[in-house]
């Protein structure tokens, strides 16, 4: 007796060839039964995820998650396959290292002939690199919109600088002369009002044409103590104590000095002003400098804490931006050029808020190279 086994070979050559070309998938490739546990996964997930197969299978994918994907998006996905349709989405996972990847996904429910679901198939592309390139043309994008903005800075600065600054120069020295022979309080506001105008030039000078660093050795402990020095009187002035804490012996920086000095003063006085607020009883500015080793590098790090109103969370990132501003007078530009500074020096600043109130930390490596300054733009037209 014989029997014809020719579809059951055909059945048998097919499936190798399948299995043949999931384990040769450029692709990662999951299965799972209907609760969700990993019943197969080809090499190319193991080497993307870190974990070997006897590790996973079993396993609910749960352990990939790196919790930056919502719980309303996972949601979404099993609604999806439980309905019987196909899901398509990306996630943000998390490999055995603990490092991040992103994946494409493509999950679909496979059928028996009776429509019922038998298991998930789950076909994943990485897509870090992408994301990365992605995240690299938005930057680029920004600044170049950033360029343009103070493109834009730069023609109202100049016809500022034209129209307004020798008016300015005249009205204050006229205003000066008045003042000595007329004890009259209008004179004083009007020579402040004068005063803040041309410092509102200043800010907006200073941002929108950069200069090129030139760097020298600086003993940085005696420039910081020269920048408290200049920021005592004010403190007083606004009932503000500075408490400073600065190491002795702190090695020489190879900086640029006028820049240097700005950043520092421009972060001293932002403190200063910060404490005016109706809620501090007692108005508190703390100012630590010292030398420590951070990532195999030794680097300045200076701390500028308030107890002012605290900076809110949301607004960490905008708070660098050129014209954001949280007080109801100023530029904006004043910590945008402490962050141009920085930046100049291969530094890195950031706020964030504190016990306190707020706090503004700058790190800024001991280096014998040349800060990495920008190529000068003619921003002014």
């Amino acid at each position: 007796m014989g029997e014809d086994v020719t579809e059951q070979k055909m059945a048998q050559d097919k499936l190798k060839r399948l299995s043949h070309a999931v384990e040769s998938s450029q692709n990662s490739v999951m299965i799972t039964d209907l609760k969700g546990d990993i019943i197969y996964v080809n090499p190319v997930f193991c080497e993307l995820s870190g974990y070997s197969v006897s590790e996973v299978v079993g396993r609910n994918p749960k352990f990939l998650q790196s919790g930056q994907t919502t719980q309303n998006a996972y949601h979404g996905l099993w609604t999806t396959l439980v309905s019987g349709q196909e899901w398509r989405g990306e996630f943000l996972n998390k490999r055995k290292d603990g490092s991040l990847f992103w994946e494409r996904a493509h999950i679909s429910p496979v059928k028996d002939v009776n429509g019922q679901s038998l298991y998930y198939v789950a076909v994943k592309q990485d897509i870090t690199e992408e994301k990365r390139l992605a995240s690299e043309v938005e930057r680029q994008t920004q600044q170049r919109l950033l360029h343009e903005k103070l493109a834009t800075v730069g023609k109202v600065v100049n016809m500022i600088a034209h129209d307004l600054r020798n008016p300015l120069s005249s009205i204050k020295v006229g205003l000066q002369i008045h003042a000595r022979n007329t004890k009259d309080e209008m004179f004083d506001i009007a020579l402040e009002q004068v005063r803040y105008m041309e410092a509102i030039l200043g800010d907006l000078s200073a941002y929108s044409k950069p200069e090129i660093c030139k760097p020298e050795w600086l003993d940085i402990k005696k420039l910081f103590e020269s920048v408290l020095a200049g920021t005592q009187r004010m403190a007083s002035d606004h009932r503000v104590q500075l408490q400073t804490k600065i190491q002795d012996k702190l090695p020489t920086l190879y900086v640029d000095p006028v820049k240097i000095r700005q950043a520092f003063q421009n972060i001293v006085v932002n403190a200063i002003q910060a404490t005016q607020s109706e809620n501090c009883s007692t108005r508190v500015v703390k100012i630590q400098c010292q030398s420590i080793r951070s990532d195999n590098q030794a680097e300045l790090r200076l701390t500028v804490e308030n107890n002012g109103q605290q900076l809110k969370a949301d607004l960490t990132d905008k708070a660098f931006e050129p014209f954001f501003t949280t007080k109801a007078k100023g530029t904006g530009l004043g910590l945008a050029i402490v962050k141009q500074v920085v930046d100049n020096h291969n530094g890195t600043i950031t706020i964030a808020p504190s016990k306190l109130g707020t706090l503004v930390t700058i790190c800024i490596p001991f280096t014998n190279k040349v800060p990495q300054s920008k190529k000068r733009v003619a921003y002014v037209i």
